[in-house]
């Protein structure tokens, strides 16, 4: 039973880190918000307020670092892996980061 469990939960990452990679191939922002002392009722409001703008999704930080290595060889994401730390919440979007501020 163990082995089974280990197996589907290699696909369920496998699929996730899929997904992940879609949305950075769909959207052309990505922002990283952490969820050190947000509450559920203010990530909520925070979804409603940018419905049809950006697409908030929380993710592990491995999958999202996984996802991104996959698509871009590029050393400058590493810049990325500092603010990679904790719960976070990932925001993609096609819109101009600071008019979302």
């Amino acid at each position: 039973m163990l082995l089974a469990q280990t197996h589907s939960s290699l696909i369920e990452k496998t699929e996730k880190v899929k997904e992940i990679k879609l949305l950075l191939n769909e959207y052309r922002v990505l922002g990283i918000a952490s969820l050190h002392k947000v509450r559920a009722q203010q990530l909520q409001e925070m979804r409603s307020k940018l419905k049809g703008i950006a697409y908030l999704k929380v993710y592990k930080n491995t999958l999202v670092k996984r996802a991104l290595k996959e698509i871009k060889d590029d050393f400058s994401l590493e810049n990325l892996w500092e603010y990679m730390q904790g719960s976070n919440v990932y925001i993609f979007t096609n819109y101009n980061p600071f008019k979302l501020a």
